[in-house]
């Protein structure tokens, strides 16, 4: 499976601009990410390849299945429905926390989100059996 995604880790949360804040609530605006590629999603891992909107520069990013803790779908307290547009009425991010290097990172994911609603709760549903 392969999907357009956006991605951004909790801590970039804290590093957004009021500037970045106020964008990502116009008409036509993305939700909150950092990173902005394509997902794969393989036998044992997740790969994200795309740009990373901070630096400028292509990134690759890997998530082992077995490194997996947690998945979620919805709002939280880091990235919540005043992150964005729409108050929460439309979608939501899906949340993966995980092991990299024996530290806990958590990165919320939004899939397909140049389709009304996203498909962010498809993918939540296949994470869910992916992982089982």
């Amino acid at each position: 499976m392969e999907t357009n995604a956006l991605l951004i880790y909790n801590d970039d949360f804290v590093k957004r601009t009021f500037w970045d804040w106020l964008l990502s609530h116009f008409s036509g605006s993305l939700p909150p990410h950092r990173y902005r590629g394509t997902l794969q999603i393989m036998n044992d891992l997740l790969l994200f390849r795309g740009l990373d909107a901070v630096s400028g520069k292509n990134t690759e990013l890997t998530i082992y299945k077995n490194k997996i803790d947690q998945v979620f779908h919805g709002y939280d307290n880091i990235y919540n429905v005043y992150q964005t547009r729409g108050f929460g009425l439309n979608w939501a991010p899906v949340r993966i926390t995980y092991k990299d290097l024996d530290a806990d990172k958590l990165i919320y994911i939004i899939t397909g989100y140049n389709k009304p609603g996203t498909m962010n709760k498809d993918f939540y549903n296949f994470l869910v059996e992916w992982l089982s």
